[in-house]
C-alpha cells in the first residue's frame, strides 16, 4: 500500500535512493577545517540530484531555513498548527525544530 505524500510529514518517500555524507577524521581538532570544508563542499555538488524531504536526522546543519525546505511550506504549516496546539511553549525544542507561530 502507498502513503500519500501529504498523509504525513516524511517527504520522498518515492525515491529510489538514498545518500549520506559522513565526513570522520583522526587529526587532531586544528586538523578539521579541510576536512570540514570538504564535507560542506559535497551538498553543492550533489544539489542537482536531490529532491526535497532528505530527514532531518541526516544532517546537523539545520537552522529554520533547512526544517522548512525538509517538509515544504504546506506540510510545515501542518507541523506549526500542531506545534501551536501540543507544545505551544515550545519545550520540545531541542532537536531540528518546528517552532510554535508565537515564538521569536
Amino acid at each position: 500500500m502507498r502513503i500519500p505524500d501529504d498523509a504525513n510529514a516524511i517527504t520522498a518517500r518515492h525515491a529510489g535512493w538514498t545518500l549520506h555524507c559522513i565526513g570522520e577524521w583522526e587529526t587532531p581538532r586544528g586538523g578539521r577545517t579541510t576536512y570540514l570544508a570538504w564535507v560542506k563542499a559535497w551538498g553543492p555538488m550533489i544539489e542537482p540530484f536531490k529532491i526535497a524531504g532528505a530527514p532531518l536526522t541526516f544532517s546537523a546543519d539545520t537552522g529554520d531555513e533547512r526544517v522548512r525546505a525538509t517538509y515544504g511550506e504546506e506540510k510545515y504549516a501542518r507541523l506549526v498548527a500542531l506545534k501551536d496546539k501540543y507544545d505551544p511553549e515550545n519545550l520540545f525544542r531541542l532537536n531540528q525544530n518546528i517552532k510554535p507561530s508565537g515564538s521569536a
